[in-house]
């Protein structure tokens, strides 16, 4: 009641407010719908882009946009129509929004279809734009003042590495690689590795250096033009590019294997140790390291040891996966052992992963004894992962990483993942020691403390009673297994276990 009197006190005094009923929200269109531009002629679309000529000229209503949003309509009709709008694109105005070339470029140079346009099924071959009409489109827009399109133009040739480029297109890729007019300025301040990479992608030499090494990959006779462009490119002062060369290094391995890895050991000679976690520079470690581990050994000791997590994780996956398959630089992979937090991580995750491989399991087992009992709870669930990896019939590996397991705490960070491991194995009566031992865990363990346990617990202790039980059966060859395994369901039985009554419904003593 006292809101109301005091609204209508204020209503006397300031007169009655109208209330707004125009708020509307929804996506932001173009100023020209879809259904309409499909039927737009060639002067209409030059009359569009006349009155939609730059950002500033937007549509009176809020929810329609200007120059950005129509042109992404001309994007879609390029595609659909190839050769019309090649044609169209040399009577666009030079002074206009360069999205609306960046479109077009983009419309005749994408091989898949728009997800969005539900109409289009497949765009007939006499409509789509020649390899000639393509080559015309960047010759000409090449020629615009700044040259604003650089981008789009070198990203519409890496779309369409396969073709046969000419010699002055190739040189224009190599320009923009080179041009010291490029702005190289971050959009976004590299706070981690991978911002490093997403500012590099956003300049026109990134563009330019994975354009020249998708180039590469289709065709390595064009080396002999671009060297001069990745030497430029892998000297560069900004790391920020210097992660896009990478990806140069990488598609040379094909070519030269030694001439890549000395332009890789340039390109990371640099005061960032960041780049070294970027997308290309790993690629190329993961590539590289099978022939070269010698030579990128002081990189990978680098990275191994940096305070960059980033960093470390991949130092240590390549150094690892090296001594693995190769049994190279074992006293690295001790530092990793007795290193940071993220190196133990990555090595439980990678010995974890292999374990169960007849040729790893040797030298894996020694290393998740340490890492069972390692002071991180993290580390030592990913170790514990090992038993995600059996199969069924490892059995041998098995009883080996379960004896283990069983003396260190790490089985109770996560019973679980042990117990269906355990429920997997074709043959339990080949691991009856471990069995019989896990159940005398698990029954002091509900002795002890059985008003307080998580009910997770008693489900791992259904699935105990169930192993217990299928030892019974495989077992029957063996009386003292047999023996055994009544004295466990005793024990559970005397901890009150509800769900052993459960199982034993239909057996008896």
């Amino acid at each position: 009641m006292r809101v109301k009197k005091r609204i209508m006190e204020w209503e006397r005094k300031f007169g009655q407010v109208q209330s707004s009923s125009n708020i509307e929200s929804g996506w932001i269109e173009s100023p020209i719908s879809r259904t309409k531009v499909e039927f737009m002629t060639d002067e209409q679309w030059l009359k569009a882009i006349e009155k939609y000529k730059t950002l500033k000229d937007k549509h009176p209503d809020d929810l329609k946009g200007g120059a950005r949003e129509l042109s992404r309509e001309l994007e879609v009709q390029a595609h659909k129509h190839g050769q019309r709008f090649a044609k169209l694109v040399l009577h666009l105005p030079q002074d206009c929004y360069h999205g609306y070339y960046d479109a077009i470029i983009r419309g005749i140079t994408k091989k898949e279809t728009y997800k969005f346009d539900k109409k289009q099924d497949k765009i007939p071959p006499s409509e789509s734009a020649s390899f000639e009409d393509i080559c015309s489109v960047i010759r000409y827009v090449s020629t615009l003042k700044g040259n604003p399109c650089a981008k789009e133009i070198c990203e519409g040739v890496a779309r369409l590495a396969d073709y046969n480029w000419p010699e002055d297109i190739l040189k224009y890729i190599v320009n923009c690689a080179v041009d010291p007019n490029n702005s190289i300025d971050n959009i976004i301040v590299e706070k981690s590795c991978e911002d490093i990479y997403i500012n590099g992608i956003n300049t026109v030499p990134g563009v330019a250096a994975i354009t020249i090494a998708r180039l590469l990959s289709e065709n390595d006779n064009r080396f002999k033009i671009f060297k001069p462009a990745i030497l430029h490119l892998i000297n560069h002062h900004s790391a920020a590019v210097r992660s896009c060369a990478a990806a140069c290094c990488s598609a040379m391995l094909k070519i030269d294997r030694d001439k890549a890895l000395e332009y890789f050991l340039k390109l990371t000679d640099i005061n960032d140790e960041r780049l070294l976690a970027t997308p290309k520079v790993k690629e190329f470690l993961y590539s590289a390291y099978h022939t070269h581990y010698n030579e990128l050994k002081k990189i990978i000791k680098t990275m191994v040891k940096s305070r960059e997590s980033k960093v470390a994780e991949i130092g240590t996956i390549v150094q690892i996966r090296s001594w693995l398959e190769y049994g190279k630089g074992e006293e690295l992979t001790q530092i990793c052992l007795n290193g940071s937090k993220t190196n133990r991580l990555e090595l439980a995750k990678l010995f974890a992963k292999n374990y169960f491989e007849k040729k790893y399991f040797e030298r894996v087992k020694e290393y998740l004894k340490n890492l069972f009992n390692d002071p991180s709870k993290e580390v030592r669930n990913a170790a514990l992962q090992v038993f995600g990896k059996f199969g069924g019939s490892e059995v041998d590996q098995l009883k080996e990483i379960l004896s283990i397991c069983l003396k260190s705490p790490v089985f109770w960070d996560n019973p679980s993942v042990v117990l269906q491991a355990l429920e997997r194995c074709y043959s339990v009566d080949k691991i009856s020691k471990e069995i019989f031992l896990l159940s005398d865990l698990m029954s002091t363990e509900l002795t002890k403390n059985s008003r307080y346990l998580e009910k997770s617990l008693f489900l791992d202790v259904s699935v105990m009673i169930k192993l217990v039980l299928r030892l019974y059966d495989q077992g029957s060859y063996c009386s003292e297994i047999r023996s055994k395994c009544l004295d466990v369901i005793d024990q559970m039985l005397k901890a009150r276990i509800g769900e052993v009554i459960n199982e034993l419904k239909d057996i008896e003593r």
